[in-house]
């Protein structure tokens, strides 16, 4: 009786806790969107962008070129930014005086993790896992957006202005020490739980 009681126990303390993980069912996950659309908010809200080089009032239309499908959320963001100046926002088949040219040269998020410990194991003999010994483990993400405006003159094409590239980064860090000691670092307003 003692064999048996001593055999539980330790199958008890090999098994541990193991946490199920659940995937996204989005295309991205709430942090990737708070660091993508956060990123668009701190480009346009830099010191430098406060000058538009157009007479208050004036009709503009918007036209974005980038890589990713992505950048309609930039473009919306941008015709925003653009009302709260006090311009006038036209859609692609109205007419308008100037046409605002975005290229987008970046719209995305990097991830990076290190681990140090034992990550969990299943086997296919013992028919329990053994769970993750972590020591050390670091997550990192980034968002960033950069990309650039031309001001043309709706009727003749010509190039009114060039202005400088638009860039804001975002960033989400997450380490644990020793199993369970969790710090988060970031630049973001609003953490998801």
């Amino acid at each position: 009786m003692y064999r048996w009681t001593s055999l539980l126990l330790v199958f008890g303390f090999l098994t541990g806790c193991v946490n199920p993980q659940v995937t996204t069912r989005t295309a991205r996950t709430s942090v990737e969107q708070l660091l993508l659309t956060q990123a668009v908010s701190k480009s346009l809200t830099n010191p430098s962008q406060s000058d538009f080089p157009l007479p208050s009032g004036a009709t503009v239309k918007v036209d974005l070129t980038g890589l990713t499908e992505d950048r309609t959320f930039l473009g919306a963001a941008i015709e925003g930014w653009l009302g709260e100046k006090g311009y006038l926002v036209r859609k692609s088949q109205e007419t308008a005086t100037y046409r605002l040219h975005i290229l987008v040269n970046a719209f995305g998020t990097e991830y990076g993790e290190s681990f140090l410990g034992m990550p969990a194991i299943q086997s296919t003999f013992i028919p329990f896992a053994l769970p993750e010994i972590t020591m050390y483990r670091s997550q990192r993400q980034f968002g960033r957006v950069q990309y650039s405006m031309n001001i043309f003159e709706e009727q003749t094409g010509k190039l009114v202005n060039t202005l400088t590239t638009h860039e804001g980064q975002t960033f989400h860090r997450l380490y644990t020490i020793l199993f369970f000691f969790s710090y988060l670092d970031t630049n973001l307003d609003y953490i998801p739980e």
